[in-house]
This record gives structure tokens, sequence and C-alpha cells, in this order.
């Protein structure tokens, strides 16, 4: 389904912009990049190896002009590895006036930094900490110039500390909190960590579980509506920890309807200070905006029947079988999303908040038969002798103004996951923020042993 998704043009209003596709040569064996917008224009790019050379860890590092060229290149550099680890995992990345900082969990429980002048590009390492074999390090996520790295540990089958690191003087400085919810020590806990203004995956976007952080406050949130037999209201729960204040709350906000279509996840999302809801039952398809600070409700819009999609701001092209269905009215969008788990996500675009909308499945049946993947843009078939399934997800947008209160003006003609029967990039890249253009980047392998490993970056103008 990812090579379905991963080229498309976005339309923008009156005219057509194409992505923009740039191609800087990087030499080594590297993975994908890090990338820091620059005050110029620029752009710094940290690339790393997840091999060691001679009890090294070996990086490259890079920065681009505005026109996509390499203006500045370091060269590659192996820096010393104190705690013995041999592979890396890499958890977020910050920059702030000092440089640019990336860290790392090693294979052990050490975690490193990574951390590059901002002049000379010249890079260290250090060893932070080593995080107690008894915590789980569930991953990082950044808050402006900040690196939160996160970890459980579990106390019993209901009872967790959660303990948030963050850089201070030599090393790490941890805040423990207790008292998190029951989900939380769950055995088998994989939370989607959101980077803010990200683009996110139909099939990712729809994760119960999700972790936000903005504005001095980690959210933790657990999505799950109940099923369709279900006579529980779908309610949208999340946990605030305000990290200057070190307090906990638990908090609960309802879903305005349920219906015959209710899903069990999916349909909310936390962006500076303000909660999405994307609800449908069996006759409405809506969109909730409240204010996380007061409850209050700041947009609530609702469509039905043979209305028009006067509350999207781009078209449906909803994938059927072997075929793209334009959807016009209400009733058919809400037929069509009926069993798909609908998911939202919001972003800063050009001043407005602009909010993917959607829903994805996975469908499977036993016995033998063709195997397909369908996307947005048609249908991928195979063959198996034991059973077939088939992912099915549409996507489209609405744009609103900054305060969250009102549509925008703007409109999109078709959304970033559109067009894209003819696709040929690989599944394994990324979608980042450059400079506030979504881009999605990719290491492209050399065909002959002489050429070098070269990063693509297809940027997305408008988007």
């Amino acid at each position: 389904m990812y090579k379905l998704l991963l080229f498309s043009l976005l339309l923008v209003p009156i005219t057509t912009a194409s992505a923009q596709i740039i191609t800087p040569e990087i030499p080594g064996d590297l993975r994908l990049p890090v990338v820091f917008p620059d005050g110029n224009g620029g752009h710094c790019i940290f690339l790393y190896s997840n091999r060691r050379t001679s009890g090294s860890f070996v990086c490259q590092i890079a920065q681009l002009d505005p026109q996509g060229q390499i203006s500045k290149q370091h060269p590659v550099q192996e820096l010393p590895v104190i705690g013995g680890d041999k592979s890396f995992e890499r958890l977020c990345a910050v920059s702030d006036e000092n440089g640019y900082h990336v860290y790392f969990k090693g294979e052990s429980v050490n975690i490193y930094e990574v951390s590059t002048d901002r002049n000379t590009l010249k890079s260290t390492l250090r060893l932070l900490h080593a995080i107690p074999e008894q915590e789980e390090v569930i991953g990082g996520i950044e808050m402006a110039d900040k690196a939160l790295i996160l970890s459980r540990e579990r106390i019993s089958k209901k009872d967790c500390r959660l303990h948030v690191y963050t850089r201070a003087g030599q090393g790490l400085e941890r805040k423990t909190f207790t008292g998190m919810p029951e989900y939380f020590s769950a055995k088998k806990y994989d939370p989607l960590l959101v980077k803010k203004d990200s683009d996110l995956w139909p099939d990712k976007a729809i994760n119960p579980d999700k972790i936000f952080a903005d504005q001095g406050k980690l959210y933790f949130v657990r999505d799950k509506s109940p099923s369709v037999f279900s006579s529980d209201k779908p309610v949208f729960k999340y946990t605030e920890i305000d990290l200057p204040s070190n307090t906990v709350a638990y908090k609960e906000v309802p879903y305005p309807t349920l219906g015959e279509y209710t899903q069990d996840s999916g349909g909310g999302y936390i962006y500076e200070d303000k909660l999405f809801q994307v609800y449908f039952d069996q006759s409405r398809f809506g969109l909730k905006v409240s204010s996380l600070s007061d409850g209050s409700t700041l947009f609530d819009k609702s469509i039905s029947g043979e209305d028009t999609l006067t509350l999207l701001r781009s078209r449906v092209n909803f994938p059927g079988f072997l075929t793209n269905r334009k959807i016009k009215t209400a009733e058919k969008l809400i037929r069509r999303m009926g069993p798909l788990y609908p998911f939202v996500y919001v972003k800063k675009s050009q001043g407005d908040l602009l909010i993917g909308l959607g829903g994805f499945t996975v469908e499977s049946y036993g016995g033998g038969g063709p195997v397909m993947g369908v996307g947005p843009g048609g249908v991928t078939p195979s063959f198996s002798s034991m059973a077939y399934s088939y992912e099915v997800s549409t996507s489209f947008y609405t744009i609103m103004q900054e305060d969250g209160r009102a549509l925008s003006d703007r409109r999109l003609d078709e959304t970033i996951f559109t067009k894209i029967n003819d696709s040929n990039l690989p599944d394994k890249g990324l979608f980042i923020r450059m400079n506030g253009i979504s881009t999605y980047v990719y290491l492209k392998k050399p065909v002959l042993e002489s050429e070098l490993k070269t990063v693509v970056f297809i940027r997305f103008p408008g988007y």
C-alpha cells in the first residue's frame, strides 16, 4: 500500500503545483536523515549509519541551500562509542542556539547524544545516561527546543510509573509521575509518538494510543470508542501531564454521537490546546473542535443526507474495487466510511489549520485467493494459497482558521494521497517538514558500485 501512497501531486487553488524533486549526493552507508530547518532558508541534514567502525559511531553531516544543493559538508566522522553499543535506535532530535542534537538508544539501555556545531558541522558523541533495567524506553518526542525521552516502569498489571528524561548539565534529568492510567501498564503498549505538524499515514493515524507534547504538557491518549453493540457513549480519554507544575490530570470528552457505524478506534487529535474529533453514525458525519483549557466548544458542524460536502475543503475520491468512486453527498460518504476506522490529524499550513480526515481498515478472509492491497489510488493484487486480504483507506481535508472557530476559504483539489498509481518510489521513506513544506525523503541505492548513494527529497509546495 505504501508504494501506492508515496508519490502524488498536490493541486492548490487555481494553479497546479507539481512536486519538486531534489537529489543531493551523500556518500556512505547511511540511514534516513534528520532534517533541521535553518534560519537562512537552507537545511542542516544529519545522516547516520547503524554500524560501528573500530569502535566508533559513524555519521555524516551536510547542509543544503534553498535550491536543494549541498552548500557545506563535513567529512564522514567516526565518533568513539564509550558505552559499548554496536547498534542504535534514533529517539528524537532538537536544535537550539548551540547547534543540532540527536538522541539515540543503544542496544543496551544507554542513551546517547550526538551534538553538531551549527557553524563548523563538527559532531561529538556523549553517553548521557544508562536507563535502569526495570524501565522500558517508550521513545523520544520533541517539545519546542527540548527533547523528552519517555520510559515506563511497571509495578504491577495495573500500576505503572512514567519517567520523563530531559537534557541537563552533563547528563539527563529525570521526573517521575505516578498514578498513570491502567492502559499505560498494559504488557503490549506501543503508542504513536506524534511530532507536531507531521503527516500521518492512515494505518498509523488510527492508532488509539498516542502521545502528544506541546506547550509544556504531555498528553497520553486512549481514544477507544465502544463497539456497535455497546450502549456506552464513545469517549475520548486522555491524561494530561503538566511538566512545569508536575501535575497529572485525567480527562474525558464525549463524542457528539454514537450510531451503527461507530468504530472502536481513531477519531481524535490534540493540537495547540485544542481537541479535534471526527465522528459519524448512520446518518451524520461531523467535526468538533474543543478547547482543552476550559472545555468549551469552538466548532461543531455535521452534514447528512443529500448535503454536499461543504464541511470539507477537498474532493473525496474513495477507492472502490479496481476503481475510484467520487463522493459528492454526505449520505454516500457515510455509507463508504461505514466499515472504516476514522482518523484525524492536524498541522499548520500557510497560516491555516490543515486537518486530514479519513478512514482505514484491513479486511482478511480465510481460504485461497488473491491478496490485494487497496490504497486511495487503486488495487495491487497478488495470490496466496492460504487466504486473501486487502487494505482500504481514504483521506480528504478540511481547512480551518488558526483559532479553530471557522472554516477557511482555502480549498485543495486533491490530497497528498491521491494520483498514486504510477508511483515507483520505495516504501522505506518518511515524511518530514522542511521550512513548513511536506517533504518525502528516501535513500536511493546506486545501480553501479561506482555510484554514490543519493538522498532524494520530494517536496509538495502548498501543502
